[in-house]
């Protein structure tokens, strides 16, 4: 290292913090017994740049490396636009917890499918025709406006989880 560089390195701000490579990642098994690479993944999903080499215990079967590998690119692949510093937080959480990731989507998916369900047998109620102005509460309030609010929240709740709110 010139001396320059290693000036540059001493003004460094060490203070920030690292941004880990963006994007996926790909793992491939270099053919030397428990050496595999980490590979950037490029846009067309074939492998890319190096990203770094493991070498695995050679205690473990071939197998269970490559589960292994094969379950860190996962993990990586699943959270890519999630901050590192609330995976670390969430995944304690979830440990804490002992509630698995997999139930709690299997439970939002249940209660998705059943509001689709109630929104689409229950008879929408007729159109507001309020005189309340007239005779407080009438009858039109009294029989129809909980029914009303009860479509509307389930629309925009559903609409929110398809991602158009």
């Amino acid at each position: 290292m010139s001396p320059e560089q290693c000036d540059a390195q001493a003004d460094k701000d060490w203070s920030l913090p690292p941004v880990h490579t963006p994007g996926r990642i790909l793992y491939h098994e270099n053919g030397e017994a428990n050496s595999h690479a980490l590979l950037e993944a490029g846009e067309d999903g074939e492998p890319g740049n190096w990203l770094m080499t493991l070498q695995h215990n050679g205690h473990q079967t071939t197998e269970r490396q490559r589960a292994n590998l094969r379950r860190l690119v996962a993990c990586w692949n699943a959270c890519l636009n999630l901050p590192t510093d609330m995976l670390e937080h969430v995944g304690n959480i979830v440990v804490e917890a002992s509630v698995p990731f997999r139930i709690l989507i299997e439970q939002r998916d249940e209660l998705r499918a059943a509001l689709e369900e109630f929104l689409e047998m229950t008879e929408e109620p007729p159109e507001g025709n309020c005189s309340c102005h007239l005779n407080p509460p009438c009858s039109d309030c009294v029989d129809h406006s909980g029914l009303r609010r009860a479509f509307k929240i389930g629309r925009a709740a559903l609409a929110k989880a398809r991602g158009q709110a």
